[in-house]
């Protein structure tokens, strides 16, 4: 499986954000930063590979709205599924301090469950 941090880059117009992943059905946002990213380390680098955990936001790719993976019987067959409900309480969409083996079985399991 291709890590997912050979697919993404600085965003020229945003410094502190990396480029998206699209999947037909979804827009991965895998963030980290000096700025308020929940990630570590807690500094701005220009490579992905600087970090050992990230924040990751999903939403619909087709509809721009966050997606609710509670509300998802699909998203129950993640093998994180019970780390994620853990530690997201406040939101559906949004995980912090997700380390990268995580992030990337996430964008696994995103790109072929739901494609």
């Amino acid at each position: 499986m291709k890590d997912f941090r050979d697919r993404i880059k600085r965003m020229e117009e945003h410094c502190h954000f990396f480029t998206p992943i699209e999947t037909k059905s979804f827009i991965i946002s895998i963030q980290a930063s000096g700025k308020t990213h929940m990630c570590f380390p807690k500094e701005t680098h220009e490579s992905p590979w600087a970090y050992s955990a990230f924040e990751v936001a999903l939403s619909y790719n087709n509809e721009r709205r966050l997606f609710m993976f509670r509300k998802s019987a699909k998203f129950r067959n993640f093998k994180y599924y019970e780390y994620l409900s853990g530690s997201c309480p406040s939101t559906d969409a949004v995980f912090g301090y997700l380390d990268t083996d995580i992030v990337n079985e996430l964008v696994k399991f995103l790109e072929e469950e739901y494609e």
